[in-house]
């Protein structure tokens, strides 16, 4: 495998890690009896190596009734 096969597949796993982090933060949610529908958010979670970005960004507006 090649220098560059080794870190895109090194950036895959940490794509993987940040969004297992952004279902994390969902889950705090509701440990503290929240839904997260309930409210305006903006997740950005990124790594940066060298000139290569990997990145999980979620936006949304909260439900109105």
């Amino acid at each position: 495998m090649s220098e560059n096969d080794e870190i895109v597949e090194m950036m895959g796993d940490m794509l993987k890690c940040l969004a297992r982090c952004r279902e994390e933060i969902d889950e705090v949610f509701h440990t503290h009896g929240y839904d997260s529908a309930y409210f305006d958010i903006d997740i950005n979670l990124s790594i940066s190596v060298d000139d290569t970005t990997v990145k999980v960004s979620e936006r949304w507006e909260r439900m109105e009734y």
